[in-house]
């Protein structure tokens, strides 16, 4: 009689557990402007300053159940900037620089 051939039952991988738990880095890159008014000797005006801007992001996230709590900073170098010429100069308005920072709460589903 030949030898009876045994096989190892199929392998069931478990479902994919996700958590958003962890640090993560990213980096940006954009265009900005921003309005500035303001009202003077010889009545009031606007400007829009633009220009372009780019930086990185670091955070960390915490998973308690189906909750997400974190933090987030970021930085970023940025040439947004208005200029005029005035009187017998220039007037340059510039933003050199941008930094934020951000508290997260959240809900994770499916």
């Amino acid at each position: 009689m030949p030898r009876a051939v045994y096989k190892a039952p199929p392998y069931l991988s478990p479902a994919p557990v996700f958590s958003w738990t962890g640090f993560y880095v990213g980096a940006h890159v954009g265009y900005g402007w921003n309005r500035l008014s303001g009202t003077g000797t010889f009545g009031s005006d606007s400007i829009t300053a633009k220009g372009l801007l780019g930086g990185g992001q670091l955070g960390y996230n915490y998973q308690i159940g189906q909750f997400v709590i974190g933090a987030e900073g970021d930085f970023a170098l940025a040439n947004v900037k208005f200029d005029t010429p005035l009187f017998a100069g220039t007037l340059s308005l510039k933003n050199d620089y941008f930094i934020t920072a951000a508290a997260r709460f959240g809900y994770a589903f499916d």
